[in-house]
């Protein structure tokens, strides 16, 4: 029997493995204003925070310290991934399974990313089908992003659930604040793309290291 009537989860790094896809589209981003191909692990430490940033810190990782190809690189950078959001997506190990526990547990489901909307509802349904989530938010326009706590409110109050019967799942620091800032019971996994040392430093709640572990959290036993 679960112990919560709704769980929220963090998309990057936390249900589905979008390294491939990231690095992919903003390694052709570069590399299209002339500037030189980004490694993955590198773009692992500037995702998070909204592909404002990512394409922030990117361009000035190689070399445009002065941002002043940023309008060009973020044009380019949506176009290309647009195309290749579902670009070698992966579940992490597990994954698919609970989700499918939680659904037959009566449990409503839902995502919140700071990656852009349509194409959270992309990456998602590329590797879950259509209807596994409730309710899905990435980044929009005029709506504040991770880790302000407004997006967890209005998906709760999509999903007509009370805060204290839910729960939100996440893999970085931005998800941890975000969890503290909505009063949220908040859990880490460590299997995404920032270290144990990263999440601990947000004093997380609840770190688990597999599925396994979060689905002992998420079910009486």
């Amino acid at each position: 029997m679960s112990n919560y009537k709704a769980a929220i989860f963090d998309l990057d790094g936390t249900l589905i493995n979008t390294l491939e896809s990231l690095a992919y589209s903003m390694g052709n981003t570069l590399k299209s204003l002339g500037l030189k191909d980004i490694p993955k692990e590198k773009c692992r430490e500037f995702i998070g925070s909204g592909a404002r940033l990512f394409i922030e810190r990117s361009l000035e990782w190689a070399g445009d310290k002065d941002l002043s190809l940023i309008e060009k690189a973020e044009k380019e950078y949506f176009k290309i991934f647009d195309v290749y959001c579902t670009y070698k997506l992966e579940a992490y190990q597990g994954i698919t399974a609970l989700l499918e526990k939680c659904k037959e547990d009566g449990m409503k489901l839902a995502v919140f990313s700071n990656k852009p909307h349509n194409m959270s509802i992309k990456s998602v349904e590329s590797v879950f089908g259509n209807g596994t989530f409730d309710f899905i938010l990435g980044q929009q326009d005029g709506k504040a992003r991770k880790p302000h706590p407004d997006g967890i409110y209005e998906i709760l109050e999509t999903l007509e659930v009370d805060i204290k019967d839910a729960i939100f799942i996440g893999d970085s620091e931005i998800d941890m604040q975000t969890g503290h800032n909505a009063k949220i019971k908040t859990v880490g996994v460590t299997w995404g793309f920032r270290s144990v040392e990263d999440l601990m430093k947000e004093n997380p709640e609840t770190l688990v290291n597999s599925t396994e572990e979060l689905s002992e959290i998420l079910f009486t036993l």
